[in-house]
């Protein structure tokens, strides 16, 4: 019950940030930073929101659904799914 209510509490904040994340970013979405400041890869704004939600539903899922020993990794995949989301919004302001 508690990987339950862990794993539901992830999927609404991945889903509120995916949400924000599409209003708040602009079309072409940087991915990655140089050493020197500079942008180095971009992607369009629907993949860069697409995927570390599917990142942090498929953790919530392999928490809930999968074996007993796949219950902390899946955990862990939905939050590190939830700080790309985090960390992408703050690169990109």
């Amino acid at each position: 019950m508690k990987t339950k209510t862990i794993a539901g509490i992830l999927s609404i904040a991945a889903a509120g940030l995916a949400i924000y994340s599409y209003m708040a970013l602009p079309q072409t979405v940087a991915v990655q930073i140089g050493v020197d400041g500079e942008v180095t890869n971009t992607m369009p704004k629907l993949f860069a929101v697409a995927l570390p939600w599917v990142i942090t539903i498929g953790g919530c899922g392999a928490a809930v659904f999968g074996k007993k020993e796949s219950t902390v990794k899946g955990i862990v995949l939905a939050v590190v799914g939830i700080g790309i989301m985090i960390v992408t919004i703050l690169f990109n302001r």
